[in-house]
């Protein structure tokens, strides 16, 4: 991507497949598993669906960042590692709770 040989809109389209896929796979194994652990569905549904956002929303800041910073005329080899890294955990908390918000209150 930073020789330009793939455009940069189907990069990022990549990117999002392949964070969707695994995001599914993980989720759902995640999902099973605590239903199985717990009997808690509750609480399955919350992981699982957070695991699934969370890898989808990583994967699209790990591959938009270094064009942005690029951009920006910013190293993005050297500044887009610890950016990513702390906007993707700040939105995996705020997808998780988020996610919880509304089964929890849809679910009383």
């Amino acid at each position: 991507m930073a020789a330009r040989k793939v455009p940069a809109g189907r990069e990022i389209a990549l990117e999002s497949a392949t964070g969707l896929l695994i995001g599914s796979i993980v989720g759902f194994l995640a999902l099973l598993t605590l239903y199985l652990w717990t009997d808690k569905i509750t609480v399955a549904i919350i992981v699982g669906l957070a695991i699934l956002f969370s890898a989808v929303t990583a994967t699209l800041i790990a591959s938009s960042l270094p064009l942005l910073l690029s951009r920006m005329k910013v190293d993005p080899a050297a500044a887009s590692g610890p950016i990513a890294t702390v906007i993707q955990d700040f939105l995996s908390v705020t997808i998780y709770l988020g996610i919880a918000s509304l089964v929890l209150y849809t679910d009383a």
